[in-house]
């Protein structure tokens, strides 16, 4: 008979507990993550543009699932004494969210906003700040589902 140390038999106790949590542990994030994947993407579906509007500026996860990548962002840019737009393309890991801010947060900065429609399949919303030089324009696009792909700064 092999005689064990209770040090090795408390290290092959927690090995055995670990190797039996792991799978069961992994299991449950990939049985719950593709769940709230699948309702994001039924969300970016949604038909009518003011519904899926309010659920993306409400959800940090939502706008990350329903924006295009590249992703074109305008902003002003100073050159000697004028401001010029500037295009940029970013990757989703150049993305700092929220890129929109939520309802209560837009009535807290006093900010106002306006949406265009076309055709149910392209949107654009204008939020802006009145007598202030504060202006963004944000552009969505529905193929099979709304996506956003483009801000334009506008503030000066």
């Amino acid at each position: 008979m092999i005689n064990r140390s209770p040090s090795f038999i408390y290290f092959w106790l927690i090995s055995c507990l670990v190797a039996i949590a792991m799978p069961i542990c992994s299991s449950y994030a990939s049985d719950i993550e593709p769940k709230i994947v699948a309702e994001q993407k039924i969300s970016c579906k949604a038909k009518n543009f003011d519904v899926f509007f309010k659920k993306f500026t409400e959800s940090i996860e939502m706008q990350k699932s329903c924006t295009r990548f590249p992703f074109e962002k305008l902003e002003l840019s100073e050159e000697g004494e004028e401001m010029v737009p500037r295009k940029l393309q970013l990757r989703s890991e150049q993305i700092t969210y929220p890129l929109i801010l939520s309802k209560k947060q837009q009535i807290e900065q006093n900010l106002n906003f306006h949406i265009e429609i076309k055709n149910n399949k392209k949107a654009k919303v204008i939020l802006y700040k009145p007598n202030t030089g504060y202006k963004m324009v944000y552009r969505f696009i529905k193929k099979k589902t709304w996506q956003l792909i483009k801000i334009e700064d506008w503030s000066i």
